[in-house]
């Protein structure tokens, strides 16, 4: 299984792709973060925006879900990643080496379940040096425990499950 796994990542790093994907996850989330923040004064002047005030906790957790809009590009990662076997042709050579494809499919699984789980990490610290520096400028409450961890850890959880996900469509 390690020998499937490892092949699995020199796969997924032969390309640039991946360097491209986690790129446009952190831009994405780190420019929500900073949209939501930057335009927060103006949206809260409206009472049916639906924005909570920027002084209070729930603001901060949601500029900090902002790295849950990057799992589109954990799910394309995890979908190029399984479909890249049939557009080269590798397909049979895999599946001749390793005769088992439950095992060929579970190596995908866990290959893409923890680079998912590592770019996810990178791209919550994007949006941690975003919007924390920010909010604090703001006179939001600032820290990383209690339920502000719990919308990072959450968010870094459904980045994971979408590369999973991406692997079995």
């Amino acid at each position: 299984m390690i020998k499937l796994i490892r092949a699995e990542l020199r796969k997924l790093f032969s390309t640039k792709l991946w360097l491209w994907l986690l790129l446009g996850a952190c831009v994405l989330s780190g420019g929500s973060a900073a949209l939501l923040i930057g335009f927060a004064d103006q949206a809260a002047a409206s009472p049916d925006s639906g924005i909570p005030p920027v002084d209070s906790d729930a603001f901060t957790q949601l500029a900090l879900a902002a790295g849950a809009n990057a799992v589109v590009f954990f799910l394309i990662l995890g979908i190029i990643g399984m479909t890249q076997e049939y557009r080269h042709r590798t397909a049979t050579p895999t599946f001749l080496a390793t005769p088992r494809r439950g095992q060929v499919v579970l190596a995908k699984l866990l290959t893409y379940l923890g680079i998912s789980l590592l770019f996810a990490v990178v791209v919550n610290a994007v949006v941690v040096a975003v919007a924390l520096p920010w909010l604090n400028a703001k006179g939001a409450p600032v820290s990383l425990s209690g339920e502000n961890l719990e919308v990072l850890l959450s968010s870094i959880g459904a980045a994971a499950l979408y590369g999973m996900v991406g692997v079995g469509v």
